[in-house]
């Protein structure tokens, strides 16, 4: 156990301490999922209803603590295993900070969720971003393509480039979500996303061929 160990348990921790305290007050079925519009479409019952997102965060928590650990030779995670636990505290924090707007929704205040949920994953996004460059070959975390694995100079070329992507990807993020209608900002964020996901792996392809002509 270290500090991030500490903080990512913290925010689970608070999440189910506000669950536990507004529990009385929390609707059964509870609302759980909301589409683009920000309209509830989903319901869960309780308690699961109120406890599902700190469950989910424990477990989140504990298969990225856990992939490391079976990290193959070769390929070990401890060479950037402090950039790995920031981005891991930053996934958490961001899944604390939807229940603490699924625990305000559903006790009857107004808020939007999307915008809400948009303009947090700008921020992840970002934190990703600048944390991707720090990367070395793995099998769970960057981008993996078989070019990338099969050359470490493709890897870091190709983390170096993404992650300024992305970080530019988490501003477009944040300022659609603050400045657009729901639909708009959610549609930009995934197809920005999907964009730098997509140029990620043709970009690994291209300098991959460049080098080992």
């Amino acid at each position: 156990m270290n500090k991030f160990d500490y903080l990512c348990l913290g925010f689970v921790g608070i999440g189910a301490l506000a669950s536990a305290v507004l529990y009385g007050q929390l609707p059964d079925p509870m609302p759980t999922h909301w589409n683009a519009e920000g309209v509830a479409d989903g319901f869960t019952p309780q308690p699961w209803g109120a406890f599902l997102m700190p469950l989910a965060g424990l477990g989140v928590h504990a298969l990225l603590r856990l992939l490391p650990v079976i990290s193959p030779k070769g390929f070990r995670m401890d060479r950037f295993m402090d950039a790995y636990l920031k981005v891991m505290t930053a996934s958490i924090a961001f899944m604390m900070l939807v229940h603490a707007a699924v625990l305000w929704l559903s006790l009857g205040r107004s808020l939007n969720l999307t915008t809400w949920i948009v303009v947090g994953l700008g921020v992840l996004f970002a934190i990703i971003g600048n944390y991707m460059n720090k990367t070395q070959p793995n099998f769970f975390f960057g981008i993996r393509t078989p070019w990338t694995l099969a050359d470490p100079e493709v890897w870091s070329r190709t983390h170096r480039v993404t992650g300024w992507a992305f970080m530019l990807v988490g501003l477009l993020t944040v300022v659609a979500g603050l400045a657009l209608a729901q639909p708009y900002a959610l549609g930009i964020s995934v197809g920005a996303v999907v964009t730098v996901a997509v140029g990620a792996i043709v970009y690994s392809f291209v300098l991959y061929r460049k080098l080992n002509a």
